[in-house]
């Protein structure tokens, strides 16, 4: 979906001939600022919504669920609950926090149809808000793995198998192929001239 959205603004996007490296929606129409509109509502307000709403009802339930009572497990279990929560409460904010500042961005150039060139030449300030906003959505790609790492001690423990049982393989491999690259043959090939 997020591609299908995203694919119309190849046809909106091009850079200005004094500066070929900026890229831009040079022109605004009413079309484009509806679709903007469009595009923050669909790949931004109702995700974060929905996300906000599932987590917040996981949330809920972890805290009310009430499992039978097993005194040896009952400290584990609990524990394991509360950073469950930590780690959705986290996880979910650092989401909408991160790339609302995008998204406010897109919805504010929908708004007044001026682009980012346009908005420099008005106030140079809030174009470095706006460009700054774009790097904001490529980092949320970044920050999510990482604070699951770092919160979640089980998929913590699990990435590091898979690393390491990843790499000891390319290692393995890496010396099959030495090994069968280095090896000589046991006998010795003897080529015969049948022209003499």
């Amino acid at each position: 979906m997020a591609f299908f959205m995203s694919y119309p603004m190849f046809a909106f996007v091009n850079v200005y001939h004094q500066e070929p490296k900026f890229c831009d929606i040079p022109q605004i129409n009413q079309n484009i600022s509806i679709y903007l509109a469009t595009y923050s509502i669909i790949l931004y307000f109702i995700p974060s919504l929905l996300l906000i709403s599932i987590y917040w009802k996981i949330v809920r339930y972890v805290r009310r669920y009430i499992q039978p009572i097993n005194v040896s497990s009952v400290g584990r279990r609990e524990s394991r609950r509360r950073k469950l929560m930590k780690v959705l409460t986290i996880i979910t904010i650092s989401d909408v926090i991160i790339t609302l500042p995008f998204f406010a961005a897109i919805m504010t150039i929908a708004i007044s149809r001026q682009s980012q060139k346009q908005i420099r030449q008005f106030n140079s300030t809030y174009f470095a808000l706006v460009f700054f906003s774009f790097t904001t959505a490529a980092v949320i790609s970044i920050v999510n793995p990482i604070l699951l790492l770092w919160l979640d001690r089980d998929v913590n423990t699990a990435s590091k198998a898979i690393i390491t049982k990843s790499f000891h393989r390319r290692r393995q491999r890496s010396q099959m192929a030495n090994l069968f690259n280095n090896q000589q043959p046991r006998y010795p090939i003897i080529f015969v001239n049948t022209n003499a």
